[in-house]
């Protein structure tokens, strides 16, 4: 395989089945705008001048089918990709700004069985060592994700106690139980603090600028969310030890995106079928499609989220759904 320099267009995974399946469901108002048979003849006739390569967001997804007894199928999906993209793909160098790169030539298949193979991350636990002060127990909700450390603890919060939370959010996040109660928790976190139902009330300036982010999850002004989203996931970023501008920009989409999931009018449900980890899917197709000419997707919360994402950090990708695509070719 040998890198290639053409403009490329993202179909997320779930046009990419419209296409394979070809066929044109209906909406409740008799829409047909979901067409897999008309975006197929169009793709093959935009061939000429822009790819339609696969990325690890389109395997990780078949990923999720892969059970006994339904081989063929995989393999058909895989057959069919490969015939698409024409075994173009897209790769992540793994340099410091991760350039994405367009190459020609992959074996889709290869491709895929290296990420059937692959474990999951281990994630690296890094705390700054701060202060650590006593907690007055009564004041911590009993549904808090810090009271069972705090408890083997003795009601001492410091590093200790926040790695462990950190390192028990990812050992749990695909439970979707879990990752709601943990939603809960930092949406909750604002209304605590201003309520005083704190046992760090002597921190106030702390408190008023964690008030002040955390009131992006009641922001829903147009012209003022933009600036709160950006707002709260620097002071997040911080929180961890990370300024956000020290961050590449695919860090930046990541970070952003996953913020945007706790606010309420965007969060995705989650439970047994949509799990946390789409999440992660969805982040990888954002990144890669940051250098895209267009992103493509019928999911609509990626939909929302993805524009609001591009349009806070200047990223061109026009985003799209199926009917709008069509609209601009035909």
């Amino acid at each position: 395989m040998k890198p290639i320099d053409k403009p490329y267009i993202l179909l997320d995974y779930n046009v990419v089945k419209y296409i394979k399946n070809g066929y044109a469901p209906k909406d409740k108002n008799g829409d047909c705008s979901k067409d897999g048979v008309a975006l197929s003849h169009l793709v093959q006739r935009l061939k000429r001048k822009y790819c339609f390569p696969i990325c690890e967001s389109h395997l990780l997804d078949l990923k999720k089918s892969v059970n006994p007894g339904n081989e063929d199928r995989v393999l058909d999906d895989l057959r069919f990709m490969s015939e698409m993209s024409n075994n173009t793909a897209l790769f992540m160098k793994r340099d410091g700004d991760q350039k994405i790169v367009l190459f020609e030539g992959v074996d889709i298949k290869d491709h895929f069985q290296k990420i059937l193979s692959e474990n999951e991350p281990q994630q690296p636990i890094n705390i700054i060592t701060g202060r650590s002060f006593n907690v007055d127990m009564d004041k911590v909700d009993e549904d808090s994700i810090f009271m069972d450390e705090l408890q083997k603890n003795n009601g001492l919060m410091d590093k200790d106690v926040i790695k462990n939370v950190l390192r028990e959010i990812w050992i749990n996040i695909d439970n979707p139980v879990y990752y709601n109660k943990f939603k809960k928790n930092i949406i909750m976190l604002r209304d605590n603090l201003m309520n005083n139902d704190t046992s760090i009330s002597d921190h106030t300036n702390e408190i008023e600028k964690a008030i002040k982010y955390l009131d992006f999850f009641n922001e829903n002004d147009d012209d003022l969310f933009d600036g709160k989203a950006m707002e709260f996931c620097s002071w997040l970023s911080e929180v961890g030890g990370v300024k956000i501008d020290s961050m590449n920009l695919h860090y930046k989409i990541q970070n952003l995106y996953m913020v945007l999931d706790f606010h309420p009018i965007l969060s995705e449900k989650t439970d047994k079928k949509n799990k946390p980890s789409n999440i992660m899917r969805d982040c990888k197709a954002a990144i890669f499609g940051s250098s895209a000419e267009y992103l493509v997707t019928e999911d609509n919360k990626f939909y929302r989220k993805i524009k609001i994402v591009y349009r806070i950090l200047g990223i061109r990708t026009k985003t799209v759904k199926m009917s709008e695509f069509m609209d601009r070719f035909l």
